[in-house]
């Protein structure tokens, strides 16, 4: 329940504008549509932020090469127990 909270602190509101603005590219990094509207999020942020990452257990549904352009990584709540 505190990392939740934590995690909450830390939440931003994205304008559909801006969303909308990085559909295209969002779609070129996913493999199952059903995310693109995570990554398309996730690209938003990169205008604000240094890096970004995406936490999900179903990594393979993200085309990592594509989103490390951007500089949005992956990880499984897995990885992020050793960082």
């Amino acid at each position: 329940m505190v990392a939740i909270r934590i995690l909450l602190l830390n939440v931003e509101i994205v304008s559909r504008n801006i969303y909308e603005g990085y559909l295209g590219k969002a779609e070129e990094c996913v493999r199952d549509p059903g995310d693109i509207d995570f990554v398309a999020l996730a690209l938003s942020l990169t205008e604000k932020y240094d890096e970004v990452f995406l936490l999900t257990w179903n990594i393979s549904d993200y085309r990592s090469d594509c989103l490390e352009k951007y500089k949005v990584s992956v990880f499984t709540p897995s990885n992020l127990k050793v960082l």
